[in-house]
């Protein structure tokens, strides 16, 4: 039941997506003062694809294009930002293609549906375990061992090789990061990964993202982002300092940064037909 709940959310995630980056910011907008209903009312309004990439500031009730968010970024001590779909584009669909393509280029057939479930149950664990959701890419191969035996370990470095293969800079925010480097601010990168924090450094690093002074990734705090507690973190290491937050993800980089009085920008880009 679990399953068929998370597969209706991320299908009406994929649906939200489709719409422009206006119709988006009408959504969350009401979504963030409270007015679920009215939120769902904006999704029957037909609406094209969008052409340009928005940041939203829901608090103060308006949108900020490219050109206009880097000079509220400058008053801000530390900068940070989401990874995937922020910093990182991939050249799928959705994060769960990649397990596809590992599927065909290791010739495992019913690959992709055994992973995403192994994820699922790994979490489930942790949940139970820990209390906690966040788990780490050892921990979900480890639920692949009575399919995959032996194999595993050459599979789980196929996945980490066709991240690699997928993930590519987003130029809009090679040049946030460029210039705000330039100008002396701190830069740091938050994300809700399994894989491992030296990987997510290396992947960075592969697509020119070399100025972050740190990097946090979930998995190794066991904490993640929409519930605050990654954010703590951070807060707690960057202390007296004014910290904003960029993202995709309207719960986890909005919610949860606010959870711990960070300023979280919703980033919503266009969505590419």
């Amino acid at each position: 039941m679990n399953m068929v709940l998370q597969k209706t959310k991320q299908r009406v995630k994929d649906f939200i997506k489709h719409r422009n980056a206006q119709a988006q910011y009408e959504f969350y907008q009401r979504l963030f003062d409270g007015e679920k209903i009215a939120a769902l009312r904006t999704l029957i309004i037909p609406k094209r694809a969008g052409e340009m990439d928005l940041f939203a500031d829901y608090k103060a009730k308006k949108t900020m294009n490219a050109d206009e968010i880097l000079s509220v970024l400058q008053q801000y001590d530390v900068i940070s930002f989401d990874i995937f779909d922020t910093l990182l584009f991939r050249q799928v669909p959705r994060p769960t293609d990649v397990f596809s393509l590992v599927e065909k280029s290791m010739s495992t057939p019913g690959f992709a549906r055994a992973r995403i479930q192994a994820e699922y149950a790994a979490r489930q664990k942790m949940q139970h375990l820990f209390s906690t959701t966040e788990v780490q890419l050892q921990g979900i191969y480890t639920e692949l061992m009575p399919l995959y035996g032996t194999r595993c370990d050459e599979i789980q470095r196929k996945e980490i090789q066709t991240e690699f293969d997928c993930c590519y800079a987003n130029p809009v925010m090679v040049e946030f990061v460029r210039k705000l480097h330039d100008m002396g601010k701190t830069i740091i990168a938050v994300s809700d990964m399994y894989l491992p924090q030296e990987v997510i450094v290396q992947l960075l690093g592969n697509c020119g993202f070399t100025q972050l002074e740190r990097v946090y990734v979930s998995c190794e705090y066991q904490v993640g982002k929409a519930d605050g507690r990654l954010f703590r973190i951070v807060r707690e290491q960057y202390p007296k300092k004014l910290i904003i937050h960029i993202g995709d993800n309207f719960r986890s980089d909005v919610l949860g940064a606010k959870k711990e009085k960070i300023t979280g920008l919703h980033y919503i880009h266009k969505f590419e037909m």
